[in-house]
């Protein structure tokens, strides 16, 4: 499943496995901000939680 996340005026393309969490996510229009953790990655919250079941 194909995915567009858009960063400031930077676009990028991705993809997600065909599973119930990626299906979820998927479905989630989102504006995330994200905070640095520990000098090492960027985090952000989901607005509620995936979908963690099997496909």
């Amino acid at each position: 499943m194909d995915i567009e996340l858009v960063v400031d005026d930077t676009t990028l393309h991705g993809a997600l496995d065909d599973t119930a969490a990626g299906r979820d996510f998927a479905s989630l229009p989102l504006t995330l901000t994200v905070t640095d953790f520990h000098a090492t990655e960027k985090i952000s919250d989901l607005p509620r939680r995936l979908h963690r079941g099997h496909t």
